[in-house]
């Protein structure tokens, strides 16, 4: 009885789908061996389809540092003394007939004596090949900080129509804005620099922003 058994297992074996199995196994070995990226099981199929419809809102782009400090005073103006935060949020997708843009955080803390206001119309953002993005949106509107208060912003910079985000160069970007303490201007720009994980570069990338300030 036992024999019997064992005979019918050993034909099952021998089977179209075991052959069928044993000719996947062998041609994965073979595409492991040759350095290619292997197939995915016919079984995860749905899944993979699944996961492949699902991608994450924002683009696989980092930038630092994050945050990114720098003072900001008004030349002859010594209560005119102000402190801004910057991060690179992401760059957002375009979706639904909105255009890709890229989403900035911005903390304006009053450390004079004199109110301090963001410049709205100021505002300007450009990739790495000096190509400059869309108009800003700012939120809340900016109004006068007082002494002692501190006010965080969201920016987003759009695409302009007819343009992508593949056409940047995003290796770095370049903001400039003004704070206006009373009818004096500071002039601030920075630099951000894209962030490469060391996975994928032999060596692991660096990146340095700057910040500077012109005066009337």
């Amino acid at each position: 009885m036992r024999q019997r058994a064992r005979r019918k297992d050993r034909r099952l074996d021998r089977g179209p789908g075991r052959a069928a199995a044993r000719k996947e196994d062998l041609a994965q070995g073979a595409r492991a061996r040759k350095g290619l990226p292997m197939k995915p099981h016919h079984a995860f199929a749905p899944l993979l389809a699944l996961l492949a419809g699902c991608r994450s809102t924002y683009h696989d782009v980092r930038f630092v540092p994050a945050p990114l400090e720098v003072r900001v005073t008004a030349e002859g103006e010594p209560q005119a003394q102000a402190r801004a935060l910057l991060s690179v949020r992401g760059i957002r997708r375009a979706k639904d007939g909105q255009p890709a843009k890229v989403e900035m955080k911005l903390r304006v803390e009053n450390l004079g004596a004199s109110d301090v206001q963001l410049d709205a119309d100021s505002l300007e953002l450009y990739a790495a090949d000096l190509e400059r993005f869309g108009e800003p949106r700012v939120n809340p509107p900016p109004e006068p900080i007082p002494p002692g208060s501190g006010v965080v912003y969201g920016i987003e910079f759009p695409v302009p129509a007819g343009r992508k985000i593949d056409d940047y160069d995003l290796r770095g970007l370049n903001l400039k804005w003004d704070l206006r303490f009373g009818e004096r201007a500071a002039t601030t720009s920075v630099i951000f620099q894209r962030f490469v994980p060391a996975y994928e570069y032999p060596r692991t990338q660096v990146g340095l922003g700057l910040g500077f300030g012109f005066h009337d």
